[in-house]
């Protein structure tokens, strides 16, 4: 695929980045779906390609759950 510009971080079962491009997004979904997992952004979307995404009821939940017990 060529040069990505940015870094993936990995922490416990997560790769991250900031602030990543399109070229960059491209790449996290085709290593996700290698995978079987998916990119998620800071705001809970998923992505199917760079202009696709949605909000799994799921993560929704628990971004609701996690904000109560910080409150």
């Amino acid at each position: 695929m060529g040069d990505i510009p940015g870094k993936l971080f990995l922490s416990k079962s997560h790769l991250m980045t900031k602030n990543s491009d399109e070229k960059t997004l491209k790449w996290m979904i085709e290593i996700a779906t290698q995978l079987g997992g998916r990119v998620k952004d800071n705001r809970n979307r998923t992505y199917r390609s760079c202009d696709d995404y949605y909000v799994d009821p799921a993560d929704e939940e628990a971004a609701r759950h996690n904000a109560s017990l910080s409150s």
